[in-house]
């Protein structure tokens, strides 16, 4: 028996339905620091720098938890629906994430 299900054909069409909901968020954030910005080049140089510094945290953060959740995804479907041993996924994960 192999450790991981058969993979099924996967179509454009059903990426996209997955993935359209999180690329619409992230252009939306994105919109949304415009205003900041906008917001805050009324403030002054001191606050231009703050939303600036406070998006590159907040996308530096949002990229590593996507990077989390999409390959714990990725190796969750590698389980083929069994339910035994689904703790695994995250920690190799993280342990993939420190370690290399």
């Amino acid at each position: 028996m192999l450790p991981y299900a058969p993979m099924k054909p996967v179509s454009t069409l059903n990426i996209w339905r997955l993935t359209w909901p999180t690329i619409l968020s992230n252009i939306i954030f994105m919109l949304m620091g415009i205003a900041y910005l906008k917001i805050a080049g009324e403030m002054g140089a001191d606050a231009v720098a703050a939303v600036t510094t406070g998006q590159r945290v907040y996308w530096v953060l949002h990229a590593i938890m996507m990077g989390l959740c999409s390959s714990t995804t990725a190796r969750r479907s590698l389980l083929g629906g069994r339910q035994q041993n689904l703790g695994w996924p995250l920690c190799h994960t993280v342990h993939t994430a420190i370690f290399y």
